[in-house]
This record gives structure tokens, sequence and C-alpha cells, in this order.
């Protein structure tokens, strides 16, 4: 979309009377800057949505429940016909919304560089959680019938024992009742490269074994926090008047364990 400044090869020479020219070094990075500049004002917008008809927006949905008395819903809009920028924002009067066991509530957006996306907080009631996104749309087609159900709630039991040995010690990891929805387990800490893996089935537990985390190359051993987390994932349906996307209901729950070495 645009051609970058030929940078010369070598430099004539400058009269006494000229002004100054700056060093190299100052030349290109301010090259370098101007570049950015570019880039921010070509590509760094969304797209306004007022100008894509329904049937070219992509939508990703993604309702997760912390603790299963409420969820967050997470919805953004792309082109699907592509371009050097494809985010869309709302313009024009349209409107996200969810519709849950508490009513209708409006998602709002925010994002940084045109990448945004809509959200807010809903209650779920007691029974078992059905959330419908609406897309409303005063002149394009209208998409309401994004339908995302949660999985059932669960609870993380770490067992008894927190503190393990990193090099030896098998780290037991269960959660309450069993499904048929994806299961992803995930451990992070300042003392690990982030670890994540889905379960081709749940089970109900996970080992992690020795050699399934890999140590930082600063850590020295010292008794390090790690955060486990167990998700339950469940595909939606998008409202077919969409171009496509993914939409995913997860119940999440996570859990600390503490561990150390000896180097």
């Amino acid at each position: 979309p645009f051609a970058p400044a030929p940078f010369a090869t070598s430099e004539p020479d400058t009269p006494a009377s000229s002004p100054a020219r700056p060093p190299a070094g100052r030349r290109s990075l301010a090259l370098f800057a101007l570049s950015l500049v570019s880039l921010g004002g070509v590509g760094c917008s969304a797209v306004d949505s007022a100008n894509v008809a329904t049937q070219n927006l992509e939508a990703r949905v993604d309702v997760v429940s912390e603790g299963g008395r409420d969820a967050t819903v997470s919805v953004s809009l792309s082109d699907a016909r592509g371009g050097f920028y494809s985010a869309v924002q709302l313009t024009g009067g349209d409107a996200l919304s969810v519709v849950g066991p508490g009513g209708a509530r409006a998602l709002f957006g925010s994002g940084i560089l045109g990448d945004i996306t809509y959200t807010n907080t809903v209650p779920l009631g007691s029974g078992p959680a059905a959330l419908r996104v609406v897309l409303d749309r005063p002149v394009h087609r209208p998409a309401p019938g994004t339908v995302v159900s949660l999985p059932p709630p669960f609870e993380i039991d770490p067992g008894s024992r927190l503190d393990y040995d990193f090099d030896f010690d098998v780290i037991p990891i269960s959660w309450s009742g069993r499904s048929d929805d994806l299961v992803t387990v995930s451990a992070s800490g300042w003392c690990v490269e982030d670890f994540a893996t889905t379960l081709a089935y749940d089970p109900g537990y996970f080992l992690i074994e020795p050699g399934d985390l890999l140590a930082r190359a600063d850590w020295r051993g010292a008794t390090c926090e790690l955060t486990v987390r167990v998700t339950r994932s469940r595909q939606g349906l998008l409202d077919p008047a969409l171009a496509g996307g993914e939409a995913w209901g997860s119940q999440a729950r996570s859990t600390r364990v503490w561990v150390s070495a000896y180097y």
C-alpha cells in the first residue's frame, strides 16, 4: 500500500554553506519513525460497520464464566473480504447486545489501534446457561441469532499438597464432574514458559509430569508460584446471516501450586 523511502548507498559531498546534516543513525531513526506513522495512518483504524454488509461480517464470540454466577461476553467483528486491515467498529446505529437470564444488556467497545472488542458481564442464574448475542442493524440485515451455551460449572481441586519438586514430582490436578466438552489445562508463572494442552476427552483430572513444564533460563530454583487453569469449552452457533467466525462458551477455574528446584 505504500513504498518505503529509498536509502542512498553513498552520500554526496555537502557544501560548507549548506546546513549540517544529522548523522546517518539519526536519519535512519527519523525514516523509521516516519514509516511507523505511515503504517498507523494506513492500517491502524477499524473499518466502519456501516460500510460492510452483514454477509461480509465475521464474528468472534467468547463467553467465559470464572465462577459460575456470571459470565463475561466478548465479541469482535472483522471484514471477511480481508484487506490491509479488517477489524470492524460499530457505526451507523449498529449495536451489539446479549440476552440471558437477566434480560438484555448492551455490549460496549474498547480497544487499541483499531482492534475493538465489545464486552459486558451478565448474570447466569441457577439453571443451564444459554446466551443469545444480537447484532442490531438499522440499514443492513440484522443478525440476532448467535447462541452460546455454557458447559456445566465445576470446581477444581489441587489436592492437599501445594509444594512440589519441579524436576521430580508429578503435580495432580483434578476437578468435579465429567463432560463431553473440550478441556484445556494451562499453567503459567514467572519461572516457567507458558504451558497448555487440550485433552482428547474429559477424565476429571490431569497429571503435570516432570518435563512438561519448561523452566525459564533465569530461574535459579527459588520457590515459584504457578497458576493452573482448567477450561471446559463448548462451541456455539453463529447467526447464519454472518459470513462466519467462531462462537465459544467456557467455564474456567484456576488454582495455585508452588514449585522449587535445586540447581
